[in-house]
């Protein structure tokens, strides 16, 4: 009985519509970010909003230092990746520029600069 508990209570989260906020951040990136750049992202609803090849992290992430792959040219912080601060370090050591902030979701674009100082 837990396990059907459970798979009902997923099913209801899956089954939800998006958040509005999801939704506007998908917007901008079809409208700002090129169809080949990389995306680097730990939210997963967005691979079905936006029709873009995303880069996630591997499983666990949040307990082990995690780098972004230095080909990223943009990254989304969003809700689940700043509950578990996964982007935190990679947004202190290397230089991003704000794009855009909708609700939990923030936008950003790497510079070349910080992309070609992680390769080396």
């Amino acid at each position: 009985m837990p396990v059907a508990l459970g798979l009902d209570a997923r099913w209801t989260v899956i089954a939800r519509p998006p958040a509005a906020e999801a939704q506007q951040i998908a917007a901008l990136i079809e409208q700002q970010v090129e169809p080949t750049a990389v995306t680097e992202s730990l939210e997963w609803q967005l691979d079905v909003l936006v029709e873009r090849d995303f880069h996630h992290p591997p499983p666990f992430v949040p307990k082990i230092p995690y780098d972004v792959p230095s080909s990223t040219s943009y990254l989304v912080d969003g809700p689940w990746s700043k509950l578990f601060s996964v982007y935190s370090r990679e947004l202190e050591q290397h230089t991003y520029r704000l794009i855009a902030e909708r609700g939990a979701y923030t936008l950003y674009a790497r510079s070349a600069a910080a992309a070609v100082q992680q390769h080396n």
